[in-house]
């Protein structure tokens, strides 16, 4: 849903025969408003071009940062450490990061800090690989004043169920609502983190601000609407409407004086300039839909809605982890409102850590401090529990608990770093002998023969013997080529040794398949099909592992990067492998390579080793006629059924854009890594 005269982006994709500009016409169609339609321009680039880039520039959370200590500027940390490329043996080698037009960084810092004057600034960031090509991605950051945070101040209170309706109504004393003589402390304090008023509960959970109150909860939201002309109906009345799905009651108070709302709807003739207004919620029955004020007009700038955290109090939600070692060392974060303000930096601030006040502005312990957050690494301490509050010049806060243990895991330094073995994507393994193993390192397996061995983009394998715990034999190195020789071109994303096999005499299951296979775009009428080449191996025969066995083929394999992935195994011996998606969100895309999903896309499959009757080819069905299909074809496979004969080999779980690993645990559980979900 949008709302009138609001601005929201919108990525649009299509397909281009070659590369240039195209002028596309985009229709938006409703069934409450006349079409209408609109030109954009769209570039295609030619295969290998830069669109293997994928520029991340990570800005703040909400898309600012808040000069809390008033001195009217702040340190933007811009993150473009995520930024990568797809393009198989290439990698991004330069950063560049433009703030309003004027580079401020240029190399291979991939995160930078800057400190900057409150404003609004657009971010640009242009990744660059090894053969000069780039790609930029853009967004915008602010840094704001303490006393014009974006977004509403949110608190969260959990009265007794016979008093609910009595503090839904209750007025505000600072952060506490008092009804009569009876105080009622919030719970939790946050903000909307974003422009105008919105709570999103979390889809999962129902959460509210990752809070654990949810049910039987009053919400009160509160900030400044700042009126214009765009917010106005031509009677100069702001229509208000006050999303209400998980709430049994809502109320609305503008400038302190209460608004009827019909329908969660009203109107108020407002002069231009700021409003206070302040919104309750009582819900007793989470549910995952927002909870949000807005205007007829939106909310299109970052001043709109805003609150004031100057003369917070300081309040802590909760601080993670809760218990550390009694060596100390370990890092502990404080979360919650009101740790800084310029009267805090001018007057002191401390973390009351038990009995040790700690300067949180000047002690070395302190690795980060800011209004809604200190991190701290402990001291050693004694065995047992003590309290942990903050302390300003508005207060002191609720206190939380924290206990020191000697049963939970110490702290981990990583004091040094050695390099064992170098080589780069290009050459062959930097050694005087060897095969030229081209590409980067995939994953890694400990063998029953305790080497590390060491899959590659190009097929192959390695295996290193440990001297001591910071040296290894590369003398005898052991490079496995089975793959390679079997199935040039393939590549290696995920491998693994049979627990219950003889550890004397090894059998190593290999997941493999091609990448890039027809060149990671979209497809041509000249280029119409694209088989089943994924492939589950098994390797036998140490040291070199020459004798091939294929457990399962014709399995989908991308036109992309996404392959078949990290191999465990269950207490039974079944095997299970994640195999990536072919889109993003269900929708072939050329940017991904331009096939469709099919039933062992996105999904973790089992394999059952011990099944004497298994599948060794996955085989498929037309979904509509049923008809065996005689040469599958991946561009079609979203028309694909599989095959009732197929047996052994199925589908375990769904859902996983790219599951890169996976470890099945002695309690029973099989846990995925996935990038995207």
């Amino acid at each position: 849903k949008v709302t009138s005269k609001a601005a929201i982006p919108m990525r649009i994709g299509f397909a281009a025969d070659n590369a240039g500009d195209f002028e596309l016409i985009v229709a938006f169609v409703g069934p409450d408003f006349e079409t209408r339609f609109m030109a954009v321009t769209g570039r295609g680039v030619n295969k290998g071009e830069p669109h293997y880039l994928h520029p991340v520039l990570d800005l703040p959370p909400g898309g600012y940062v808040v000069d809390y200590d008033g001195d009217g500027k702040e340190s933007l940390l811009l993150m473009g450490h995520f930024s990568h490329t797809h393009e198989p043996k290439m990698s991004v080698e330069k950063w560049t990061y433009s703030v309003n037009g004027q580079v401020v960084s240029s190399g291979v810092d991939k995160d930078i800090t800057e400190e900057y004057d409150t404003g609004v600034y657009t971010v640009q960031l242009t990744i660059e690989d090894g053969e000069a090509k780039t790609l930029s991605d853009t967004g915008s950051v602010a840094v704001v004043p303490i006393d014009k945070v974006p977004g509403c101040a949110a608190f969260l209170y959990k009265p007794p169920a016979s008093q609910l309706d009595e503090f839904l109504a209750a007025p505000m004393d600072g952060i506490n609502l008092r009804s009569g003589s009876t105080t009622l402390e919030p719970k939790w304090l946050g903000s909307s983190l974003d422009k105008g008023c919105e709570f999103i509960p979390d889809g999962r959970t129902n959460s509210i601000m990752e809070s654990t109150f949810k049910q039987d909860v009053i919400l009160r939201a509160k900030g400044t609407l700042k009126v214009n002309d765009g917010m106005k109906n031509n009677k100069g009345e702001v229509s208000i409407t006050i999303s209400a799905d998980p709430a049994v009651q809502t109320m609305l108070r503008v400038n302190g004086e209460p608004l009827s709302l019909s329908k969660g709807n009203a109107k108020a003739k407002l002069a231009n300039g700021p409003h206070q207004f302040e919104i309750s919620w009582l819900i007793k029955d989470p549910e995952s839909k927002p909870l949000s004020l807005q205007t007829n007009g939106g909310v299109a700038e970052i001043d709109d809605v805003s609150h004031s955290q100057q003369e917070y109090p300081p309040f802590i939600n909760r601080i993670s982890p809760t218990k550390g070692h009694v060596s100390g060392g370990q890092k502990i974060t404080v979360e919650g409102a009101g740790f800084m303000n310029p009267d805090a930096v001018k007057r002191g601030a401390s973390l009351l850590f038990g009995k040790t006040p700690v300067d949180y502005l000047t002690d070395t312990r302190v690795l980060k401090a800011s209004g809604t957050e200190i991190v701290y690494e402990i001291p050693p301490g004694e065995e047992g529990e003590l309290s942990v509050s903050v302390k300003t010049p508005y207060g002191v806060s609720n206190k939380k608990r924290f206990e020191y243990s000697s049963r939970v895991p110490p702290a981990l330094k990583w004091t040094n770093q050695t390099i064992l073995l170098t080589f780069d994507s290009e050459a062959p393994l930097k050694r005087k002998r060897g095969r030229k193993f081209n590409g980067s390192l995939t994953q890694g397996e400990w063998g029953p023969d305790c080497r590390l061995y060491m899959s590659d983009i190009g097929g192959g394998i390695r295996a290193l013997e440990w001297i001591s715990n910071d040296d290894i034999d590369e003398e005898n190195l052991i490079e496995i080529t089975t793959i390679m020789e079997k199935y040039p071109g393939h590549s290696i994303t995920g491998f693994g040794f049979d627990p219950f096999g003889d550890p004397d005499d090894p059998e190593m299951f290999v997941a493999h398949a091609p990448m890039f296979q027809w060149g990671g775009d979209c497809f041509s009428q000249e280029n119409d099909t694209a088989e089943f080449l994924g492939v589950l191996s098994k390797l036998k025969g140490p040291p070199n592992f020459k004798h091939h066995e294929v457990v399962v083929d014709g399995l989908p394999m991308s036109n992309h990067d996404h392959g078949l992935n990290g191999i465990s195994f269950d207490n039974s011996g079944n095997l299970y492998l994640p195999i990536g998606a072919m889109t993003n969100i269900g929708w072939p895309a050329c940017i991904l390579g331009g096939l469709p999903e099919s039933h062992y896309s996105g999904a973790l499959i089992k394999v059952e080793l011990r099944n004497p009757k298994r599948s060794r080819t996955l085989e498929w069905v037309d979904y509509f006629t049923r008809e065996r299909i005689g040469n599958p074809n991946q561009l079609v496979a979203d028309m694909y059924d599989v095959a009732p004969w197929v047996t052994g080999v199925y589908p375990y779980s769904f859902g996983f854009r790219n599951a890169y690993d996976t470890v099945y645990t002695t309690k029973g559980q099989l846990w995925a890594s996935a990038n995207g979900w």
